[in-house]
């Protein structure tokens, strides 16, 4: 009496009959070898039974086979359709029409390739100097970086291009690449310069996008020379270092105006002088140091001055005018008498005195001050008042009046 044996493999199957995985919508292919002992033909039926979780049956073949002789086949399950565990039976069922239940079988585990993974930045991927990015998988295992790391997370202080692969027993994909760049850290420049007393400078750095002042304004007003600091951040957040501007205070110039006469007769022309600056305009428009007005009324002179740094004061004088021609004096002037020096402030001394002079000091209203007899050269006016007055100067042969200004 003879008998049928047979086998069957798996190719697309790593340890069949063992459990197994397989890819969802990937094919089972079974190798199936019959061997037959008889002495005549026999007939037989394969299947394959999908038990679990839905039974499917697929007949493979129907066959005879010859005398002591083998029949191979190969043929092509469809996969579960389903994720999970499903029972897979290959059988022969029949031989010469009568039932046998020779079966191989195996529980299969179907399973998905691996999903992509999506590679998110904890933070900007511009990255300055000195400092990192966070960039995590959305796959918690499986991961391979392209740095090597096999972590779900990694940190990264370097520019360049990153990516994670995801792999299963189904397969391997790539996520989407992130691209990491390191930015040069800003070089911040702020000007220097000089401002006068109490006045206002303007710091206005350059190289980055916006500024952080020590002064805390870009506007300041220094009472002493004074240095500041500014730093600069750039539109990727990066700091620049300190950048420093020195701003010097200069003083406004002291100035002084003298008066040659302070007070003087309608008409006089009289000497204005300046000092304490470099340049100085007057009131009038006239640009100099010294100024010489031809007065008609009394006068509020301003002067401004300009020192080598720019800065300016000003200052007032002002020249008292009187009209002479009502003090009642007599005013004879030949030139034979002089006076000196004049101004003065405690003696004047008279040229060209012959004996028998006399002098008469008059106010400015006319009002005699004074009387001197036989004057010989040198007359005191430390008495007087500051202000100007009048001399009548007579001898013999002339009467002459002079000017002089008591300071």
């Amino acid at each position: 009496m003879g008998q049928v044996t047979w086998t069957v493999t798996c190719p697309t199957c790593t340890n069949f009959p063992a459990n197994d995985t397989v890819c969802s919508g990937q094919q089972l292919v079974i190798n199936y070898s019959v061997y037959s002992s008889y002495s005549s033909a026999v007939t037989f039926t394969v299947q394959s039974v999908i038990t679990h979780p839905s039974p499917s049956t697929q007949t493979m073949t129907i066959t005879t086979i010859q005398p002591s002789s083998i029949y191979t086949n190969t043929y092509t399950i469809p996969a579960p359709s389903s994720l999970g565990l499903h029972q897979v039976l290959v059988q022969i069922i029949t031989y010469n029409a009568q039932a046998t239940n020779s079966a191989d079988d195996q529980t299969i585990q179907v399973k998905l390739p691996p999903n992509t993974p999506t590679v998110t930045a904890s933070s900007s991927t511009v990255l300055c100097p000195n400092s990192s990015v966070i960039l995590n998988s959305s796959s918690v295992t499986g991961n391979a970086w392209s740095t090597t790391a096999t972590t779900q997370s990694i940190t990264v202080n370097s520019a360049g291009s990153y990516f994670v692969t995801n792999t299963n027993l189904c397969g391997s994909t790539n996520s989407n690449t992130v691209s990491v760049t390191v930015s040069t850290t800003p070089t911040v420049d702020v000007n220097s310069g000089a401002v006068c007393a109490g006045m206002n400078y303007t710091l206005a750095p350059t190289g980055a996008n916006t500024y952080t002042y020590s002064s805390g304004s870009a506007v300041v007003t220094p009472t002493a020379n004074t240095s500041y600091t500014v730093t600069g951040t750039d539109t990727n957040g990066c700091v620049s270092g300190q950048a420093i501007a020195n701003v010097t205070v200069n003083a406004f110039p002291s100035l002084t105006v003298t008066v040659l006469s302070p007070t003087v007769c309608t008409g006089t022309l009289d000497t204005l002088v300046v000092h304490g600056a470099s340049t100085y305009t007057w009131s009038t428009g006239y640009i100099g140091q010294q100024f010489h007005p031809t007065l008609t009324a009394t006068t509020h002179y301003t002067v401004t001055g300009t020192n080598t740094h720019g800065c300016q004061n000003s200052d007032t004088a002002t020249v008292t005018v009187y009209n002479c021609s009502t003090t009642g004096i007599q005013q004879i002037n030949d030139g034979k008498f002089s006076v000196y020096p004049n101004p003065a402030k405690d003696c004047i001394y008279l040229n060209n005195i012959k004996s028998n002079t006399s002098v008469d000091v008059f106010d400015l209203s006319g009002q005699s001050i004074k009387h001197i007899q036989n004057v010989y050269g040198s007359i005191d006016i430390s008495e007087l008042v500051k202000g100007m007055y009048f001399l009548q100067v007579s001898s013999q042969q002339t009467t002459e009046t002079l000017k002089i200004i008591k300071e």
